[in-house]
């Protein structure tokens, strides 16, 4: 039984403004191809499926175009669960049509938990394998209130009742591990003890600075653990059979050093055999800093033989102000044959230095988004306090965006 696992699609996913959905086509033809040669008999996807709880018709088509073209293929099972940018309603309207082609869809968390547990069956109605299909848990579904705890204790009791819910699950199939079936379990989570993960990017992950549990908080009933979440490959400690797989393209500039890949998870006799499958870049994100000069001989001599035009973040620094910047940037414009630019912008260190002793820095608030503004605000309170006062911010935002999901779905 061959299983592949990936996650983080984001789909409608927009880099200043341009949208990465073509980029997004490419790597579900390459997918395709792939699960057809490999012979996949199960697709799991683990979470955010979308970039936002509310996705554009373009973005959609896209999506359902992609299930369409993997329902074309040898694939026996597609098992898709939410993340916490995915709308539960969003994911689960077409469920009961999905069910029908063996695509089994678990937007959020059921009153039954028996719901996300899917059985995969052979044609002599058997069943081969087990895939506990647990979405992103929201404060609802681990059954506590927060209130009246300080910091530490939240990120406690979270941790509790995620770990609490697994549990809950691992006796739901304990029957089948008897039986010696194969058991998958998914997740939509922060692990906080991976190796080799700096503080700023645990604090991008870590939802609300809340949920956030430790390896050892996971039951290991499961043969193999599919997460999602985290868009860079990580193993959960030396364990190889539970498993980051990563966002499948680049989704920022910030993402490029990481070689995207997927999990082929071959489940043979009670062994768990891992393949690693690097996925080709389709587009590559580049930036380039610099004198005016050095930009347009690097723009002029860059060349790539990936399948679609380079985006490049493009940041001119000189030294002092030139009246005839703008016509400038019209020649570098024309001179990126190879090169889309999407993101420019230039400093004049002496002017910047000037302005800076008398003015603050002017920027469109339409260029800002919440948590950028939120964190400028930080910068005038004690370090110590950052953590709380984002996670209270976090809060605020999610309950907004439930709040206004809910009120579009009357």
């Amino acid at each position: 039984m061959k299983l592949l696992h990936t996650s983080d699609w984001h789909i409608g996913r927009k880099i200043e403004d341009k949208s990465m959905n073509e980029t997004f086509e490419c790597f579900a033809e390459w997918l395709i191809s792939l699960i057809k040669n490999q012979n996949i008999d199960v697709l799991v996807v683990a979470g955010d499926i979308f970039d936002s709880p509310f996705p554009n018709n373009s973005s959609l088509s896209l999506y359902y175009k992609t299930l369409y073209n993997l329902c074309k293929t040898n694939l026996r099972h597609i098992i898709i669960t939410g993340g916490n940018h995915d709308s539960v309603s969003t994911l689960n309207a077409p469920k009961e049509l999905l069910n029908v082609m063996n695509i089994s869809v678990i937007g959020g968390v059921t009153d039954n938990i028996d719901d996300l547990i899917v059985k995969i069956d052979n044609q002599q109605n058997q069943t081969e394998m087990i895939v506990c299909a647990v979405p992103f848990l929201r404060e609802k579904d681990i059954r506590f209130s927060i209130s009246g705890f300080d910091y530490d204790q939240k990120i406690e009791q979270v941790a509790k009742g995620v770990e609490n819910f697994y549990k809950e699950i691992a006796q739901k199939v304990d029957v089948y591990k008897q039986k010696q079936i194969p058991v998958v379990v998914t997740g939509h989570l922060f692990i906080s003890d991976l190796e080799d993960m700096d503080n700023d990017e645990k604090e991008t992950y870590m939802v609300g600075n809340l949920q956030q549990i430790r390896k050892s908080q996971i039951p290991e009933f499961y043969d193999y653990l599919a997460l999602g979440h985290i868009h860079k490959p990580y193993k959960i400690g030396k364990s190889e059979n539970a498993r980051y797989c990563g966002s499948p393209i680049h989704l920022s500039f910030d993402e490029t050093k990481n070689k995207k890949q997927v999990v082929i998870v071959n489940l043979l006799n009670g062994n768990c055999n891992i393949k690693i499958e690097y996925i080709p870049v389709f587009r590559n994100l580049i930036q380039i800093k610099g004198t005016f000069v050095e930009i347009l001989e690097k723009i002029k001599n860059y060349s790539d033989n990936s399948d679609l035009k380079a985006w490049a973040s493009v940041e001119i620094i000189e030294e002092k102000f030139d009246p005839e910047m703008q016509f400038k940037i019209e020649k570098l414009r024309e001179s990126a044959k190879e090169i889309e630019i999407i993101k420019l912008k230039y400093n004049f260190l002496q002017m910047q230095e000037d302005i800076e002793k008398k003015f603050k820095k002017n920027i469109s608030i339409k260029d800002i988004e919440p948590s950028q503004l939120f964190d400028k605000i930080l910068e005038n309170v004690e370090h110590e306090k950052h953590i709380e006062l984002k996670t209270t911010f976090t809060e605020l935002i999610e309950n907004y965006l439930y709040e206004d999901e809910n009120e579009f779905s009357l």
